[in-house]
């Protein structure tokens, strides 16, 4: 079974401390959006650095075990907190992921790190993890080796190109990023 796993950034600097998770977009918080096209997974997890600032997303939450450790230390936490086979793993600030995309993420699921793709350029913030990869992420915390595509080299994945169309994997990191977001459908 494959749960949910939002993770949802740390000091947000470059969105001046605003948790993205909770940015409007199309009149609904990015959370909303992002738990409908999750919503044919039994349970979401919040990958948090803090439970405080979350706690109005009433879902579990699963706090870093790896402290300032980035993405692969909130991965690592959810993985060993939860009781699923695997997480899918999206950021909190992907709000045009949709469940098109992961129902086709989890039907081509084989049992190990499954990435989207997008141009040829793998997602790391955008796929499944299995617990199997949980020791070999441990191991690259233990040692501060925490760059996400060093491990995959690693551990290996396998790679699902996203049709040209969709936007599932559009990141919205900086405030001129929302602002053409938002723009978008104004």
């Amino acid at each position: 079974m494959i749960a949910g796993c939002i993770l949802t950034g740390g000091q947000n600097r470059r969105m001046s401390g605003e948790k993205k998770l909770f940015l409007p977009y199309e009149g609904r918080p990015f959370l909303s959006h992002l738990l409908d096209a999750l919503a044919e997974l039994p349970k979401v997890y919040l990958s948090v650095d803090r439970p405080e600032p979350y706690e109005a997303a009433q879902l579990p939450m699963v706090p870093d075990r790896w402290p300032n450790c980035g993405p692969m230390g909130g991965i690592a936490s959810v993985l060993r907190a939860c009781g699923e086979e695997a997480v899918f793993v999206t950021a909190c600030d992907t709000p045009l992921l949709d469940r098109e995309t992961v129902q086709q993420l989890v039907s081509a699921w084989q049992g190990g790190v499954l990435l989207v793709s997008v141009d040829g350029r793998i997602q790391p913030l955008l796929g499944i993890y299995p617990k199997s990869a949980l020791p070999e992420l441990e191991k690259r915390l233990a040692k501060g080796e925490l760059r996400m595509y060093d491990f995959l080299r690693a551990f290996g994945y396998v790679e699902l190109p996203l049709p040209e169309r969709s936007q599932a994997a559009v990141n919205i990191n900086t405030p001129e990023d929302y602002r053409t977001l938002k723009r978008k459908t104004e």
